[in-house]
């Protein structure tokens, strides 16, 4: 899914049809038939255009099927980790199988797996973006995601508070031993999280996927959140700018669900301060932001 673009192309178009050099040279020369010429250049250009806008599609396709699958998308992911971060090394087979029995069983937690398909979706709107899509056709589907997002993040606090629980718990008498070579052990809280991050906490221009698929020219779109997390930015950057121009009062739902959000983390806390931080800072400053989203 090589891309093919060409931006200096119409460059090339204007120089060869005006440069000083090429207009003295053909007058002591054979005319240049500058129109066949251009005709030429138009149908390398089209044909650019044509070949890129396959490649698009290709790898569309791809990732709207592990969009739709968590198995497909975690199988995308593997090959894309074996192939940028292994690919070439001493025993590679050998090294790639060490990593998975150390740190792949992760993949197999659902929360890992659901944040590798909530990756894939997002990088499908990304594609489609980039490719001309207009945000309020994309809208639907970016407002359901922001929904998956909600679920995705309790699960995550969960998680954490597991985690938090399990460092606080008194340590047992005698330290446990290292498993045995060759025997499988389940992945970790701390794996989990690391790996859950490692796929949907990062942008996804810096992922080995992107890489792998050579997807960098398609993701490019102006004004588009790169990072599949980031719940306040897909709202700022995407969503409040199209409800605003079309003076949606759904706007309005956003800064209730940083209402929410941001008071179930305090109590989760179970900090007084936390809290009372919330209530006496944060609350004021979201509900002025309210009715300024109001008026």
């Amino acid at each position: 899914m090589r891309s093919l673009r060409l931006p200096l192309l119409s460059v090339a178009l204007l120089t060869l049809a005006t440069h000083p050099l090429l207009l003295a040279q053909t007058q002591d020369a054979a005319p240049v038939d500058t129109v066949s010429l251009l005709k030429e250049l138009h149908r390398l250009r089209d044909q650019q255009n044509l070949e890129s806008n396959k490649s698009r599609q290709s790898a569309l396709k791809d990732v709207i099927s592990a969009a739709n699958n968590p198995e497909r998308a975690i199988l995308l992911w593997e090959e894309a980790i074996r192939v940028v971060q292994f690919s070439g090394a001493p025993k590679e087979n050998s090294v790639f199988r060490d990593w998975k029995e150390k740190e792949g069983d992760a993949f197999n937690a659902p929360l890992v797996r659901n944040a590798a398909r909530l990756y894939f979706m997002w990088l499908s709107l990304t594609i489609q973006r980039d490719g001309g899509t207009p945000v309020k056709d994309l809208l639907p589907q970016v407002l359901a995601y922001t929904k998956e997002l909600v679920t995705q993040d309790q699960a995550v606090s969960a998680l954490e508070d597991m985690i938090k629980q399990e460092k606080e718990a008194p340590k047992p008498a005698k330290p446990v031993p290292p498993p045995p070579v060759g025997v499988h052990h389940k992945a970790t809280h701390d794996q989990i999280k690391k790996m859950h991050d490692t796929i949907f906490r990062r942008p996804i221009d810096g992922s080995p996927v992107v890489q792998w698929l050579r997807l960098k020219d398609f993701i490019n779109a102006e004004g588009w959140e790169k990072q599949p997390s980031n719940f306040d930015g897909i709202y700022n950057s995407i969503i409040l700018p199209e409800f605003r121009l079309n003076r949606d009062p759904k706007a309005l739902e956003y800064w209730d669900l940083k209402y929410n959000r941001e008071a179930e983390v305090a109590a989760r806390t179970k900090l007084a301060f936390e809290v009372e931080k919330f209530t006496t800072l944060r609350r004021p400053v979201l509900m002025w932001s309210r009715a300024e989203e109001m008026l």
